[in-house]
């Protein structure tokens, strides 16, 4: 195919068309191990996202209308990181030493004990971009980490104004307490999709940040073994367009906790989606979102906690709160509850409000000038 300029909504055609050497249309990928998940992910190239309740706040459109050059120019290397994801391709900093790489094992299509077909039920169709990001992957990729760790991951792209798709698996062993920095690091489009495993008694500590990202979409899907804990730290403050997407499934005594501070300018648009299942007892999750916004920046977000109703004595609460610095910038809250047994405890709460005139006079009665007192609200809003 040559070389040539197209805008991000023709993706499926061309996708459909053989686009280039992906999981959809690789020979070497025709294999059992991929045959039913692509079956069923096959049917999301018939799909019309516009209409899709799902991004009905998200401004797809501006995603829509991006162009992807096929022939992009090569941007900056990355040199700050552990292990490097790209296009999907995995590696790690050629300065690490063995220590760095003790109980973690990268692994992708090409490794004799890659172990996908434990992952393939994972890879689910559910209507979204994540599934177009699994067929137009070269290979998914992953790691299995087997000890008490903290350590970085970078998804990146080397290239400008192309797209990239990854597709990663991240499992964390039974009993380890893992902490993962995520930095997005991107002057493109760039679709990934993560699966995090959790096992039994494990716990993961994900810091992740996109400051530096130009469109990004990230859909991740948490699994959460008995007894194991969820903590996420999620950030954003530039970038042309992004979206979070976390589904956490929650079984038997675990704990979810997802954080997400934004600060967004310009005509930033950022969405923001939670949807936590609680299928097991004796377990908690909290929702917390806040965002300032300032220019013509966007916002969105939408919350769902469910709760079977097998899953008594569990504990659940969700706020999302919203500071609109002026009045061109829009913030867009859904926050949806399922409750379906009496033996629990379970609350929301959302707000979208201005700065407050009479904090602000306190703060100018007390020295500072609007530009600090404007600083310092906006400071104490974005605090846990």
């Amino acid at each position: 195919m040559s070389d040539f300029v197209y805008p991000f909504s023709n993706f499926q055609t061309l996708l459909a068309m053989g686009y280039r050497n992906n999981l959809l249309s690789g020979r070497r990928f025709t294999d059992e191990i991929y045959s039913n998940s692509l079956n069923e992910n096959k049917k999301t190239l018939e799909t019309n996202f516009l209409k899709e309740a799902f991004y009905k706040n998200m401004q797809l459109e501006k995603l829509m209308s991006a162009t992807v050059d096929t022939k992009p120019t090569k941007s900056n290397k990355v040199e700050d990181y552990v292990i490097l994801v790209s296009d999907g391709q995995i590696e790690w900093h050629p300065n690490l030493r063995y220590s760095s790489k003790r109980y973690i094992r990268t692994f992708d299509y090409f490794d004799s004990n890659n172990n996908f077909s434990l992952y393939q039920n994972y890879c689910k169709r559910n209507n979204r971009l994540g599934d177009l990001a699994y067929l137009n992957c070269i290979s998914p990729i992953g790691i299995s980490i087997t000890g008490n760790i903290d350590t970085k991951v970078t998804y990146s792209s080397l290239a400008k104004d192309s797209l990239d798709c990854n597709v990663m698996f991240i499992d964390i062993t039974k009993g380890k307490n893992v902490r993962l920095q995520e930095d997005f690091v991107n002057d493109n489009i760039m679709l990934t999709k993560i699966y995090y495993i959790v096992r039994e008694g494990a716990s993961l500590e994900l810091i992740r940040n996109h400051s530096k990202a130009n469109y990004n979409v990230i859909e991740s899907c948490v699994i959460q073994h008995p007894n194991s804990k969820f903590y996420a730290d999620v950030s954003s403050d530039l970038g042309t367009y992004s979206q979070d997407i976390f589904d956490i499934d929650s079984y038997k005594n675990c704990t979810s906790y997802f954080y997400s501070r934004n600060k967004l300018t310009d005509d930033t648009s950022n969405n923001v989606s939670v949807n936590i299942n609680h299928y097991g007892k004796d377990s908690k999750s909290l929702i917390d979102v806040k965002t300032v916004l300032d220019g013509k920046s966007y916002s969105s977000f939408r919350g769902n906690i469910n709760i079977v109703k097998k899953a008594e004595n569990v504990s659940a609460k969700m706020l999302n709160k919203n500071l609109l610095l002026n009045n061109e910038a829009v913030a867009v809250t859904e926050p949806n509850l399922d409750i379906n047994t009496k033996e629990v405890e379970c609350s929301h709460g959302c707000t979208i409000s201005n700065i407050d005139k009479d904090v602000l006079y306190y703060l100018n009665s007390r020295g500072y000038n609007n530009a600090q007192a404007k600083q310092t609200i906006i400071q104490g809003f974005l605090s846990k």
